[in-house]
């Protein structure tokens, strides 16, 4: 297998860049303008697809997230965790901010008006709702997209929109930077030359899976799936629930199982069995919301990290090995990811009037926004500097 330092994770490369594509479709199957059919059965599909991915796709996003930190830590050392983390997440977010924020606002207006919809009692600002109010807004619409909208909630004055996650992970790594200087600096005071005991930290590792049920415990929007925070002041409780899982990522990279092999190459090895036990989970999770929030949290946890490990295993049996169609989708997702959601509500706009089924409709966004994405990656980004701040430096093949 190689030495951790030596260790090429094509598979969990091609995991991650899956989790961000996951995305595109998740919102592309939320409603953010009112354009659904109440008495179309394809939307209640379209609702599973939205509570299963949402429950697990960030938190699987942060257990890799944690693992690559670590990877990166161990290799090249603290200082330059901090400078990669800035390059690759603080410059693109500081752009996004006077880039994508706009053109998020402008996608949502023009979204709305190619449908439609009355402006007036639609607050462009805060775009973002949570997924709670989604389904307010969602479940008092009638069945034509010609109407008005019903008013967002109150949220925070600014909002990073679909970007949060990239002030998340700066949340992230200045607690792992954090975590490491206190520990260093407390070994020296010591005296204490000696690593920290395998055994302690397995019992660290494997405490975290548990501790999520706390944060849980705290979601205030009563849905499947972690809370949703899009402010300059993250909520403390889904920071600590998503630190969980990249706590649990940046332990993994350490570890070894009791045959010696990484840990992170053992999760999921069973992962058919994993992904059939996180299915079942599903169902109570979410039908259990309002009736037993113990419950419900209990199983959407459990889900969570299933999911994950049934997936991590899953990418290791089929995505091991280095496939380039693989890793420039791996590449891709990152822009693709960033640039999608104006696209995804111009593209909601245009079909909010055709006569035809959520889910072809949902198919159409998805598949169009994909295709001018991946146009834009390889003509606007992969070989520029905005692809070299993203994701390094691409050679352009001679051919």
């Amino acid at each position: 297998m190689g030495t951790p330092a030596t260790i090429r994770y094509y598979n969990l490369d091609a995991l991650r860049g899956f989790a961000m594509l996951l995305g595109i479709g998740l919102h592309a199957a939320i409603p953010f303008v009112p354009y659904r059919e109440p008495d179309d059965s394809g939307s209640g599909l379209l609702w599973l697809f939205v509570a299963f991915v949402h429950g697990f796709r960030m938190p699987l996003f942060f257990l890799l997230s944690g693992f690559f930190s670590t990877m990166l830590w161990r290799r090249r050392g603290l200082r330059f965790l901090i400078k990669h983390r800035l390059k690759r997440i603080g410059i693109p977010l500081a752009i996004g901010i006077f880039t994508i924020l706009p053109a998020v606002i402008i996608g949502l207006v023009g979204g709305l008006v190619i449908s439609g919809v009355d402006l007036e009692t639609v607050d462009p600002l805060n775009a973002s709702t949570s997924y709670s109010e989604q389904f307010e807004v969602d479940s008092s619409l009638g069945a034509t997209p010609q109407k008005t909208a019903a008013p967002l909630a109150k949220t925070q004055p600014f909002e990073f929109a679909h970007m949060w996650f990239l002030w998340f992970l700066l949340w992230m790594v200045a607690g792992f930077a954090a975590i490491v200087t206190i520990v260093r600096w407390l070994a020296r005071k010591a005296e204490h030359t000696r690593p920290i005991p395998t055994k302690a930290l397995t019992g660290i590792l494997w405490s975290l899976p548990v501790v999520t049920f706390i944060p849980q415990l705290m979601m205030v929007e009563r849905t499947f799936g972690p809370d949703t925070s899009v402010g300059l002041v993250p909520a403390i409780h889904v920071l600590a629930y998503y630190a969980c899982f990249f706590g649990f990522g940046a332990l993994a990279y350490d570890q070894n199982n009791r045959h010696g092999l990484a840990l992170i190459e053992s999760l999921g090895r069973r992962w058919m069995l994993l992904l059939v036990s996180s299915t079942v989970l599903f169902f109570p999770g979410l039908a259990l919301v309002e009736t037993s929030w113990i419950t419900a949290s209990t199983c959407q946890v459990a889900f969570a990290w299933t999911m994950s490990f049934a997936l991590i295993g899953l990418f290791r049996r089929f995505m091991a090995t280095e496939r380039f169609w693989v890793r420039y989708l791996s590449d891709a997702s990152y822009w693709m990811y960033l640039a999608h959601l104006p696209l995804v509500f111009i593209a909601q706009g245009v079909i909010a009037s055709w006569d035809v089924p959520a889910i072809p409709k949902f198919l159409v966004i998805s598949a169009s926004v994909t295709a001018m994405l991946l146009v834009t990656y390889q003509h606007l980004v992969r070989y520029r500097a905005l692809g070299t701040l993203l994701n390094g430096q691409r050679i352009r093949p001679a051919s």
